[in-house]
């Protein structure tokens, strides 16, 4: 099996490869080093909820930074829910890489995108 084999994983999913759980991958191997990207943390109403760009924005409050004056909050241009995910994910990836050497164990993490979208406007 795949989690057998592999140094390190990331899904888009919630659970792991074929819907295995992250303790079981572990149990297969214990050095692996596996991340999800989740909409929203595994504590809030919506766990399981899939989440794209302009509902993380929304959810993350970015998308009230937006908009006009007299209307609706519009979503941003910038994607600051994928781009901030991902970048959240790698640097938990390569900080695991860091403390696997030292301890020998893998890790699993979860980064939300609603918990890393900004609640503003990127510095101009």
């Amino acid at each position: 099996m795949l989690a057998r084999m592999c140094s390190w994983k990331a899904s888009r999913r919630g659970n792991g490869p074929h819907g295995l759980s992250g303790e079981h991958i572990h149990e297969l191997n214990p050095r692996l080093i596996y991340g999800s990207v989740k909409g929203f943390n595994d504590d809030s109403p919506w766990p399981d909820l899939k989440v794209y760009e302009n509902v993380a924005q929304a959810a993350g409050g970015a998308a009230s930074t937006t908009g006009f004056w007299d209307g609706q909050p519009t979503g941003s241009a910038a994607a600051r829910g994928d781009s901030n995910t991902g970048m959240h994910l790698a640097i938990g990836v390569l900080t695991a890489l860091t403390g696997r050497e030292k301890t020998g164990a893998g890790q699993k993490m979860s980064v939300p995108t609603q918990d890393v979208v900004p609640p503003r406007p990127w510095p101009s």
